[in-house]
């Protein structure tokens, strides 16, 4: 038996709709992506600043002070 071609149409209009709403999960889940790696940078940054400071306070207390 041959499908009926309004059968075939409505499957593909119900692709149709269900692709704007996966459209919208994926954006919504980059977005969610995007703000975990601007977090996790921040930390990274901060992590490595407060690690040089640690560097140069500990330069500055054996090269320094004892001057």
């Amino acid at each position: 038996m041959r499908p009926h071609m309004w059968d075939i149409r409505n499957v593909f209009e119900l692709a149709y709709f269900a692709s704007g709403t996966l459209l919208a999960l994926a954006a919504l889940y980059g977005i969610q992506q995007v703000r975990t790696v601007k977090k996790d940078l921040s930390m990274r940054v901060e992590r490595a600043a407060k690690e040089k400071a640690i560097e140069y306070s500990g330069r500055y207390l054996t090269a320094f002070i004892p001057l």
